[in-house]
């Protein structure tokens, strides 16, 4: 069974790896006028955490979470199966 990460501010796109993370908090913090420092200070750990979790780097859960609430946003763990029945009639109908 797989399961991606869909994230809430994403508009449901779904994301496999720490670098897809990374780029996607990177363009949402960027969004926001933030700077590594704003989320550093807003979360208490430190810039270069913050930018390794942006570079796609190993880093704790617990980081992922605080620097996410530090952007006012949240995640949703979702299904992420192919549908092989969906594709099978889509091809059979084209």
């Amino acid at each position: 069974m797989m399961f991606g990460i869909a994230y809430l501010w994403c508009s449901m796109n779904v994301l496999f790896t720490a670098k897809e993370l990374g780029v996607s908090f990177r363009k949402n913090r960027e969004a926001l006028g933030l700077t590594l420092s704003d989320i550093a200070d807003r979360t208490g750990y430190r810039r270069q955490t913050i930018g390794d979790l942006e570079a796609g780097g190993n880093v704790g859960l617990h980081v992922v979470m605080a620097a996410l609430s530090a952007l006012g946003k949240g995640l949703q763990v979702v299904d992420a199966r192919v549908d092989y029945d969906a594709i099978v009639l889509d091809s059979a109908a084209n």
